[in-house]
């Protein structure tokens, strides 16, 4: 089973993709979408045991970001740059920059994942896309799958699973909900 930082990454980088995932017509393949900055609003949806364990270590690393030294975050910050996201620790939101150079990559197929995951299938549609991942670390299989909705070329919503094989092999599913808001056109 992925531990919580295993699981941050990934949901990190799947961030990157789907926000990569469209661009204004770049290879005409995805939905249009504004280049530059947006801001990604995470949350865990669900009312189980471990949906509210997933909130609770949310809200604990909000407020160790927050009492970090420069330098830690600098860090950080230089690891998420290699994924085009940036943490904004003042809420937990991630920054995603959006560039011509990622969408033509994704265009050609030359999607970054985690070594042990597979390349994200992507079925778009007019108004967003779909899209299902598969990770298997060691063993455990980990899937994930969700639904981005665009509100205008300006905001979108989206919905994920992940499912996880734990030890005894039975897979555990976690849900998570997403809002995002274009911020400017340039990433800096």
């Amino acid at each position: 089973m992925m531990n919580a930082r295993q699981l941050s990454m990934a949901i990190l980088g799947l961030i990157s993709v789907m926000a990569s995932a469209q661009g204004p017509q770049i290879g005409m393949t995805y939905p249009n979408m504004k280049l530059g900055l947006w801001q990604v609003q995470t949350e865990v949806a669900g009312t189980d045991r471990e949906s509210q364990g997933m909130r609770e270590q949310q809200k604990k690393k909000q407020g160790t970001v927050k009492n970090m030294s420069a330098e830690t975050k600098s860090q950080i910050q230089q690891a998420m740059g290699r994924q085009s996201a940036q943490h904004e620790s003042v809420n937990g939101a991630n920054r995603v920059c959006v560039r011509a150079e990622q969408i033509q990559s994704l265009n050609q197929g030359q999607v970054e994942t985690l070594p042990y995951c597979s390349k994200p299938e992507i079925k778009t549609r007019s108004d967003g896309w779909s899209f299902t991942m598969r990770c298997n670390e060691q063993g455990p299989r980990t899937e994930i799958t969700g639904n981005v909705v665009l509100d205008g070329e300006h905001a979108y919503t989206s919905s994920f699973n992940i499912a996880t094989q734990g030890e005894d092999g039975k897979m555990r599913s976690m849900a998570f909900q997403q809002r995002a808001r274009w911020i400017a056109p340039t990433c800096q």
